[in-house]
């Protein structure tokens, strides 16, 4: 046998060992597989604001009025608007990654713009 031959062997070998090591510890550890770690998705609900994001070919995001950051998977066309201030409920997935790698997932449950006179109280017509 040619030591490359001898390596192939070899390092086939080990991996074959450290699957059957990795499934036994899953299976140890209650059956679950670290891959695709069990999650619930939580609703929530904040102001904030659609912003484009100019990463790779661009999409639309959604920051929160406390900055926290989210890549909605189903925004409506009449709010694609780069700057528009929104009331929305979602559920975060967390268990869900896009190739932009921006933010938590978000599928939108309903969403509003939010008026004038809600961003400026006291300030409008006066």
């Amino acid at each position: 046998m040619t030591p490359v031959r001898r390596c192939l062997v070899a390092a086939c070998g080990l991996a074959a060992l450290a699957s059957i090591v990795g499934a036994a510890g899953c299976e140890a550890a209650g059956g679950a597989s670290p891959a695709q770690p069990p999650y619930s998705a939580s609703i929530v609900r904040f102001t904030g604001t659609v912003v484009w994001v100019d990463l790779e070919t661009g999409f639309y995001g959604l920051v929160s009025d406390d900055g926290r950051k989210y890549e909605p998977l189903d925004l409506p066309e009449t709010f694609k608007r780069h700057g528009l201030r929104v009331q929305v409920t979602g559920t975060e997935e967390p268990g869900m990654v896009s190739v932009n790698m921006w933010g938590t997932m978000l599928r939108v449950v309903e969403i509003a713009a939010v008026s004038l006179a809600d961003q400026f109280p006291g300030k409008v017509g006066g």
